[in-house]
């Protein structure tokens, strides 16, 4: 958890979820996935609007997180319109089947009113228009099942992360392979 993040294109992360299992081979840390449920309101604290990276280390996505627990992540999301929240995922079709989903929407709604405790039930614009949801590309495989789910999913900002191996010239000379990151995205910019 960082109130501060050294990641260019975001303010925050907020790991509301540790630990993944491999969907690559791209180095990811594979084992238990855990939901850490006394993290889950600490953006409500944070009074100075922020770009949050949710899960920069895990996937909200995964197998192991239950639909509910995604329902009060994205309504505490839901809760904090002052934040602009980025979400990225290598699991498109699950994110695609809840965010589509009428019941999941009135799951968030039900964890809003929780949450907030209004004496009516509050309209929650859907999609929510602080969240930026994105998947992770390694290669065009994974381009070509990830991107066509993000593009049918409903986002009011929807990214590609894009990871490339490219060769380099290293400081000494000599080429290198390396990999490079790419984040496409409206206001996904370095901070100043």
């Amino acid at each position: 958890m960082a109130y501060h993040s050294s990641i260019e294109w975001t303010d925050a992360t907020w790991n509301v979820v540790v630990g993944c299992s491999k969907v690559v081979d791209a180095g990811e840390w594979t084992g238990r996935v855990n939901m850490v449920h006394d993290r889950l309101t600490l953006p409500m604290r944070w009074t100075k609007p922020r770009r949050i990276f949710v899960n920069a280390q895990s996937d909200l996505f995964h197998k192991g997180v239950s639909d509910d627990f995604i329902a009060r992540v994205l309504a505490v999301m839901a809760l904090t319109p002052h934040h602009t929240y980025q979400v990225l995922t290598k699991r498109p079709g699950r994110m695609r089947a809840l965010l589509s989903s009428p019941d999941f929407r009135e799951a968030v709604i039900d964890h809003v009113c929780w949450y907030d405790n209004p004496a009516e039930v509050p309209r929650v614009p859907w999609p929510l228009p602080n969240v930026h949801i994105g998947v992770s590309v390694e290669d065009q495989k994974a381009a070509d099942l990830r991107i066509p789910l993000l593009l049918d999913t409903p986002a009011a900002v929807q990214v590609r992360d894009l990871w490339a191996h490219a060769r380099v010239i290293t400081d000494d000379g000599t080429e290198a392979a390396r990999w490079v990151r790419t984040v496409l995205a409206l206001g996904w910019r370095p901070t100043t």
